[in-house]
């Protein structure tokens, strides 16, 4: 892969979370006036919008993702699928009085993060053969839709999670959860304390705060300090911890750490990493905005990125 550039702008307002597969990058997007809010396909081809499918909600991030053949989005209580050769709506997945905070998917299963009415967080699994759900497993105290991730990478389905306490107004991580999709049962605990993880194909990067909670407040005129560490997968031990001053780190490869995040002037930037150094190796030109979301997708090799007013492309490949 090589250095990021910026190659579409695409004028969308209001948007929420994105997904790439199928040939195409899919965004929630806000209706204008009465109009239905929807699913914006973005051919990967021309970067031209193709199809808007209708939405109850705009999916906010890490509420919709894609697969080969289908596009899942969240809302509360519910799961919908598009069908990608027809741009419709062809099933509704009911998960009733469950906030769903995070998905995922692959071919075998959809993975939903969901909060029931006592605050508890229960990992759903949907079979796409039947759109069914076929597993619901505890996740424990500590995931309560905050701040909800879950991934599937190197055989298992991860999950994590922050919470925050109103009446001191601090935030706390929470173990990396390992579920194996062959059993559907909970394997691993890891103790991190984690608010964001990423998983390569040996290790889960897991970032946190140097003191166990974040609270925003400066300690001797420093800032905050975040550490991060790297949770074997074949072990499921975490190393010593270690500085890396990035926030936004989404990818990892043997070749490089991708990261979409704000710079010293809070410009949207894709900046690529050494991965045994950590120092910077390049980075793109600067994106003027706030952002939502970003996705770095390794199979077509780019990044996309849902600011305030537009969708921009970043190639990431030779």
């Amino acid at each position: 892969m090589g250095d990021p550039r910026i190659t579409a702008t695409i004028p969308l307002k209001g948007l929420g979370g994105i997904a790439v597969n199928g040939g195409a990058a899919w965004v929630g997007v806000e209706g204008d006036g009465n109009k239905a809010d929807y699913i914006a396909r973005v051919d990967l081809r021309t970067n031209q919008v193709v199809a808007k499918i209708p939405v109850p909600n705009v999916p906010g991030r890490k509420r919709i993702a894609a697969t080969e053949d289908s596009v899942w989005v969240a809302s509360t209580g519910l799961l919908e699928r598009i069908d990608l050769s027809t741009n419709e709506v062809v099933a509704r997945v009911m998960i009733p009085d469950r906030f769903i905070s995070a998905i995922e998917a692959d071919s075998s299963a959809v993975w939903a993060v969901t909060i029931d009415r006592s605050g508890a967080g229960i990992l759903v699994r949907v079979d796409p053969a039947r759109n069914e759900v076929v597993a619901k497993i505890p996740l424990g105290s500590q995931i309560v839709g905050y701040e909800d991730e879950v991934r599937i990478g190197a055989g298992s389905v991860w999950v994590i999670g922050a919470r925050w306490l109103e009446s001191s107004n601090t935030e706390y991580g929470s173990d990396l959860i390992r579920i194996d999709p062959r059993t559907n049962a909970v394997v691993a605990r890891i103790p991190v304390g984690g608010f964001d993880m990423v998983v390569g194909n040996r290790d889960v990067w897991v970032r946190f705060p140097a003191d166990g909670a974040f609270d925003g407040k400066f300690r001797g005129g420093e800032e905050e300090r975040w550490l991060w560490t790297r949770v074997d997968v074949r072990t499921n031990k975490a190393s010593e911890p270690f500085r890396f001053r990035d926030t936004g780190l989404a990818l990892v490869t043997s070749q490089g750490l991708w990261s979409v995040g704000y710079d010293e002037q809070e410009n949207v930037r894709v900046t690529r990493f050494d991965p045994e150094t950590l120092e910077i190796e390049a980075r793109s030109e600067p994106i003027r905005s706030y952002f939502h979301d970003a996705v770095l997708d390794p199979k077509s090799g780019t990044v996309w990125i849902s600011a305030l007013d537009k969708l921009v492309r970043i190639d990431i490949t030779e």
